[in-house]
């Protein structure tokens, strides 16, 4: 019978979704990997695995599909104690089944058409303004300290003024809102611009690399005649992908 390690298909959906910023999940398991491409329902996330598949010991071709993974898969799977996280498990049609000595659950599959897939092979914005850095330890001190203020406002700003570019915890939209603002790096690379991210997307995209920070760069990307921005995440061997999109101020 295949055995399925728990702690890897945790790790697997929490990366596929973004740590519950996306809504719904499809894994496919095919020669060896795992592939996942997401999009979230407000289009303002997107996630691209192709990652080694340390999850399910079998060589068949399996697709995953499920819609809520962290109310209707995860807290299941959270249930099972499992020796060193391995369990039997079945696959049929419709669910799957997992049993470790006593304990049995059962997971059942969405429709396909439930899932939000995202059709292209990569999230592409032609633009000459971008900027990439490690995600080092300054950028993690920056966030750490961000993270305490920017929760009360739901958002969080990145901004390159005078050829700095900044994180930032603030409201832009009241001139009289304190802020914090933390310098992360000189840069002649673009011109002064504003970006806003939602503020719980970037804390789950932080929560997703932290797996292993020192793998991930992190990127901006902007477009002046549309005020449009985004933010990338991406494993140096191309194995993860994560994208957030810009929202209004």
């Amino acid at each position: 019978m295949p055995k399925i390690n728990l702690a890897n298909f945790r790790e697997v959906i929490v990366k596929a979704t973004l740590n519950n910023s996306i809504e719904t999940v499809q894994l496919v398991f095919d020669n060896g990997k795992i592939r996942s491409k997401m999009v979230s329902k407000n289009s303002q996330c997107v996630t691209q695995l192709n990652v080694d598949n340390n999850v399910i010991d079998s060589d068949e071709f399996i697709t995953f599909n499920f819609n809520e993974p962290f109310m209707e898969v995860l807290p299941f799977v959270d249930l099972i104690d499992a020796n060193e996280n391995e369990a039997d498990i079945i696959i049929r049609d419709e669910k799957i089944s997992v049993k470790s000595g006593s304990q049995n659950i059962d997971l059942h599959f969405c429709s396909e058409n439930v899932v939000k897939v995202f059709p292209g092979d990569d999230v592409k914005i032609e633009t000459p303004q971008h900027i990439t850095m490690d995600v080092d330890e300054k950028f993690i001190e920056g966030y750490e300290k961000a993270k305490r203020i920017a929760a009360r406002f739901k958002k969080i700003y990145f901004n390159v003024k005078d050829n700095v570019l900044s994180m930032e915890a603030s409201d832009m939209t009241n001139m009289f809102t304190n802020r914090f603002k933390y310098e992360l790096m000189e840069t002649e690379q673009m011109e002064d611009f504003t970006v806003c991210f939602d503020f719980r997307n970037f804390v789950n995209l932080m929560k997703v690399i932290s797996y292993n920070p020192s793998l991930f760069n992190i990127g901006f990307l902007y477009v002046t005649e549309q005020e449009l921005g985004m933010m990338q995440a991406k494993a140096t061997d191309g194995s993860e992908k994560y994208f957030l999109m810009s929202r209004n101020f």
